[in-house]
């Protein structure tokens, strides 16, 4: 895990710290939705590894829905990027976000959290299962 505010720029922190010639990602997991993260990832990211974007990408829907079409199926010789994007998302509603709420206000919603680390543990605990990138 890595405090993306903490490393600014993050892109120039991931190559130096985690470039091809040291110890790539198999994984980068994007929960911000930066489009440069992922158009640098050659530089962090294994061959045949992997970007996650969870959520939407920056910029709005019709430029998010382009930036996925370009990420997913561009070729390298167009300044397609050689790594896999797959990217999860839902559309919030209003309805949607009023049902939430009324679940939690009545005290049925639950989350469950697996374990809590300190963030200067945050490197061992990632070393101990896969080699990832959480932003």
């Amino acid at each position: 895990m890595i405090d993306c505010r903490a490393k600014s720029p993050l892109t120039t922190y991931l190559a130096s710290n985690y470039g091809l010639d040291h110890r790539p990602f198999d994984v980068i997991l994007d929960a911000f939705g930066s489009q440069s993260l992922f158009e640098n990832s050659p530089k962090y990211l294994k061959p045949k590894g992997t970007y996650v974007n969870v959520g939407t990408l920056e910029g709005g829907h019709a430029l998010a829905l382009w930036r996925w079409l370009k990420n997913s199926t561009w070729p390298s010789f167009l300044g397609g990027v050689l790594r896999r994007f797959v990217m999860f998302g839902a559309q919030i509603s209003g309805e949607s976000s009023r049902k939430l709420g009324k679940t939690a206000d009545e005290g049925k919603l639950r989350v469950v959290v697996d374990s809590v680390y300190k963030m200067e543990d945050a490197l061992k605990v990632s070393r101990a299962t896969e080699q990832a990138c959480w932003c």
